[in-house]
């Protein structure tokens, strides 16, 4: 069985880059270009959630802390992307598992996801 991945990006060329990749490497993948795509996790089911930092009307970070906040889904790894320097430290106080700053590689997009594996 493949890991199911949730990417909540909302530029649609990383959106649609990240699909292929991850889906070419073997991973079950659901995009969304919003948080709103979090209102359907009990469906979606995902083993990890990538969010993005800089969505439309709200940011990664405050999502996570939603996530973390929620028995539900306070266990599901949660990996924070941006640009920005300071990726590291609002990752660390939005209770997020891990970031990775953009712009990325495959190699270690792969690492992370396996770590959470």
């Amino acid at each position: 069985m493949s890991l199911k991945l949730l990417v909540v990006e909302d530029d649609e060329g990383i959106r649609e880059m990240l699909n292929i990749v991850l889906t070419y490497e073997g991973y079950d993948v659901v995009m969304g270009k919003d948080g709103s795509v979090l209102d359907d996790l009990e469906t979606i089911k995902p083993d990890i959630i990538f969010l993005d930092e800089w969505l439309c009307n709200e940011k990664g970070s405050d999502l996570c802390r939603k996530l973390k906040a929620d028995p539900r889904t306070s266990t599901i790894p949660v990996i924070l992307l941006s640009a920005l320097m300071s990726v590291e430290q609002f990752s660390i106080q939005a209770g997020a598992d891990g970031f990775i700053r953009k712009p990325f590689d495959l190699e270690e997009l792969t690492a992370v996801i396996n770590r959470y594996a």
